[in-house]
């Protein structure tokens, strides 16, 4: 067996590896999928070896993970597989982990990306959500670490919102929040659309006109204004 059965794209995890017969002489390496494998390792017993994943450079899926002898005694040719009881299914899951900007005008049409691992191009699901707002965000065949989303236009006061991604597919595999794997994750999470104003009522060209002495009232339009 294997704990966890599961990883972020990223790698990095320790994997405990349950079994029995281990050489404690020779090297074992984790694979997964015949796709990507761990660096090799000494067994910490005859039962119990610990691997670290290794990055997944395509989309979040269940692979199947076994191990391996990298250099098997009286044996020149070949590695030789070791399946752990079996097939022992593997989670490779997507995460985020930056975003170019952190604010957009309350007027929205800002194009953000959004880095990450595990993306998978050929779902339509994802979805940019800004705290009561979500929007379509899209991706580029062939890659798995990038996707894009436009800043909505924000019809409240200028404010900090709550920002993540999601993955909405009908109960496909993977549907749910996409956790933020960063270094920064309060800052990651907010997002800030600042106020502006985009017009005045009356004008003509960009220009208002009154009496020099004043007391002529002027209605200036925006967005993100606080009342």
């Amino acid at each position: 067996s294997v704990s966890p059965p599961t990883s972020t794209a990223s790698g990095g995890v320790a994997l405990e590896v349950a079994g029995s017969g281990f050489r404690l002489q020779e090297e074992y390496v984790c694979d997964f999928g015949g796709v990507a494998a761990s660096e090799p390792v000494l067994p910490e017993s005859t039962t119990r070896l610990v691997c670290v994943s290794p990055a997944w450079l395509l989309e979040a899926q269940t692979v199947t993970m076994s191990v391996r002898v990298k250099t098997p005694a009286n044996y020149s040719c070949t590695s030789q597989a070791v399946t752990v009881l079996g097939a022992e299914p593997f989670y490779f899951s997507a995460h985020w982990l930056s975003r170019n900007a952190s604010s957009a005008p309350a007027a929205g049409g800002l194009r953000l990306e959004v880095l990450g691992v595990g993306f998978d191009y050929r779902l339509t699901g994802y979805r940019c959500v800004f705290g009561p707002l979500e929007v379509e965000a899209t991706l580029v065949e062939g890659w798995y670490d990038r996707m894009y989303c436009t800043a909505p236009r924000w019809l409240y006061n200028y404010q900090a919102v709550n920002f993540s991604i999601v993955l909405k597919t009908n109960g496909s595999e993977g549907e749910g929040a996409i956790t933020y794997e960063g270094k920064n994750e309060s800052a990651a999470k907010t997002f800030f659309f600042t106020q502006g104003w985009d017009s005045l009522a009356g004008s003509e060209a960009g220009c208002v006109r009154g009496p020099a002495s004043g007391g002529v009232e002027i209605e200036g339009r925006g967005v993100g204004l606080d009342y």
